[in-house]
């Protein structure tokens, strides 16, 4: 979580290989309003149950996929994931995240 400050106050870490979707109930707790994903969240399903909850759930669709949302929240959304993917990648190298050391 980010804090209104740009602070991040919480995160949930996944192994790679393993399914985001797992974790979304955990991650996802608390959240109400507008919830930014990647195209691995991709789902009706998953959608229509986060909206029973007050979370509207929103991923980048496929390129064979029609998009009907003004492009440009399309455009906002990807330029939000890429700042967030930056940041993460950012803090695993600074944490050394992608290593084992156990």
């Amino acid at each position: 979580m980010i804090n209104s400050w740009g602070v991040i106050t919480n995160f949930t870490a996944t192994s790679a290989n393993g399914s985001h979707r797992e974790v979304l109930w955990e991650i996802s707790s608390g959240v109400h309003g507008l919830l930014i994903g990647d195209k691995g969240y991709l789902s009706q399903y998953l959608t229509e149950e986060l909206s029973n909850f007050g979370i509207d759930l929103q991923t980048p669709l496929p390129q064979n996929m029609k998009d009907e949302r003004p492009q440009s929240w399309v455009k906002l959304m990807v330029k939000t994931r890429r700042l967030i993917e930056t940041v993460i990648g950012k803090l695993q190298e600074i944490f050394n995240m992608e290593k084992v050391w156990g």
